[in-house]
């Protein structure tokens, strides 16, 4: 990973999907945060934003390595929580309901 990116990481910059910017007026989206107790660097945070960006519906990924979290923003009409949960153990990743306020 590059330093540039690591940076921008680390700032709390969102990763967006090149063609996947503009959103309909019509297109409710969901907004989930995860626990992911075995996401231990920035690289395990790429493999999890890859895996789920390649998801039809998935708009927006957030990562917190340091506090073992991501943040997914989807539309719900086009994947489910629980699709995004598999496809994450698929790529050997556990992913939590994230308690609120920690």
């Amino acid at each position: 990973m590059s330093r540039f990116t690591h940076l921008l990481a680390t700032l709390g910059f969102r990763r967006v999907v090149p063609g996947r910017e503009e959103m309909t007026a019509t297109a409710l989206l969901a907004d989930r945060e995860f626990l992911v107790p075995n996401m231990v660097c920035e690289g395990c945070a790429e493999k999890i934003a890859g895996a789920l960006t390649s998801m039809p519906g998935v708009r927006e990924i957030t990562s917190k390595v340091a506090k073992k979290r991501i943040r997914v923003r989807y539309e719900p009409g086009k994947v489910q929580e629980h699709q995004l949960k598999d496809a994450l153990t698929k790529i050997g990743f556990t992913a939590l309901d994230a308690p609120e306020n920690t």
